[in-house]
């Protein structure tokens, strides 16, 4: 082929010079680079990297501590006044027994009060009791469970189930803490707005110490959830005595000057409401009539100041503790309106409740 070249250009092109260019091989183009080796072929990709794990979430925060008025209202019935004392007064919490719906007209007069509702159910006992506490819980939660989807976006909380615990019942104290972690659980489950509001214990229950103790894992399971402790905050009264004078340890600020020390030294900083409170008559004794409000005879015989007087004192020592303990308790409502013929003893009506509106405000 070079020779043709040569002659091509000698026959066309003479006195022109012609040098053939030979190609570099790619082994000469490898050695002028440095190298004598075939490049080594790419490792296949292997299989992909597993994806990171999802964080886990963050525990649900407590709704806010409210800064409004401390006492609130315990509805069973609504009475001509309630809705304008809420209204005038924007309390922190207000309970429904029953009729959550309720909460909606709450919400649109006083958007800053804590909802709280209380189911009703005939024999606790077969959910209390079941062989597995989540079991129990869940079927609890089935019965007003449909109407909690319909409320949810105005209840703040749901209590368990009510007056459990009492002193010296142990291994029903174990029973009804370990209920209320099932419960914290079987709500959280559903994923709505309400929180757990557990225990709910009658006035001067469980003993001080080592049975207030057994509560610390219902005292965590709520905590964790973002809950909140119930209490029956309920103090002796009869004319001229009180115990929120020389005893409210024992009775009304059990939960606050009993519970709480327990509760802090395991590690625990729980918030409280006192779902149910008032005066009920105790005897000279010390034997407390759980059906006598402030409108029976051994109790304040229906004296309306008086009890006024100590509405307000009680307001007074909850705003002394919370102070130094974080505003942790939020509020307490008082029991009751609408209590029918059962509980007429310790009713409000719309008298009081402009009374006591203008008392609080």
């Amino acid at each position: 082929m070079t020779d043709k070249l040569q002659a091509f250009f000698e026959q066309y092109y003479p006195g022109v010079e012609y040098t053939p260019v030979v190609a570099a091989t790619p082994a000469a183009l490898r050695a002028a680079l440095g190298g004598t080796q075939e490049p080594e072929p790419p490792e296949p990709p292997g299989p992909p990297e597993p994806p990171e794990p999802p964080e886990p979430p963050e525990p649900p925060e407590p709704p806010p501590v409210p800064r409004a008025e401390l006492l609130g209202l315990h509805i069973q019935n609504s009475v001509p006044g309630d809705m304008a004392y809420i209204e005038a007064v924007q309390p922190a919490v207000v309970k429904f027994v029953m009729a959550m719906e309720r909460a909606r007209l709450v919400k649109a007069l006083s958007p800053g009060t804590l909802t709280i509702y209380r189911q009703w159910v005939d024999h606790q006992g077969q959910y209390l009791e079941a062989a597995d506490p989540h079991k129990g819980a869940r079927a609890y939660l089935e019965t007003f469970l449909d109407s909690l989807i319909r409320n949810a976006d105005v209840i703040d909380y749901v209590e368990s189930l009510n007056e459990t615990i009492a002193t010296d019942d142990i291994e029903g104290t174990k029973r009804a803490a370990a209920w209320e972690e099932a419960w914290c659980e079987e709500l959280a489950k559903e994923g709505y707005p309400a929180r757990p509001l557990v225990l709910n214990v009658a006035v001067g229950n469980p003993q001080h110490g080592d049975q207030t103790r057994l509560l610390i894992p219902a005292a965590r399971a709520a905590a964790e959830a973002g809950g909140a402790l119930g209490y029956h905050a309920y103090w002796g009264a009869r004319p001229g005595y009180c115990t929120n004078d020389d005893a409210w340890q024992h009775y009304a600020g059990r939960a606050l000057e009993s519970w709480d020390s327990v509760f802090v030294a395991a590690g625990i900083e729980p918030n409280y409401i006192f779902t149910e409170c008032g005066a009920v008559g105790i005897s000279p004794d010390g034997h407390m009539n759980s059906g006598a409000g402030w409108k029976h005879n051994s109790c304040l015989n229906g004296d309306w100041d008086l009890y006024l007087a100590q509405l307000l004192y009680f307001r007074h020592k909850i705003l002394v503790w919370n102070a130094t303990h974080g505003h942790r308790c939020l509020g307490a409502t008082i029991f009751t309106t609408g209590g029918g013929n059962e509980w007429r003893y310790f009713e409000m009506g719309q008298r009081e409740l402009a009374a006591l509106a203008e008392a609080v405000r």
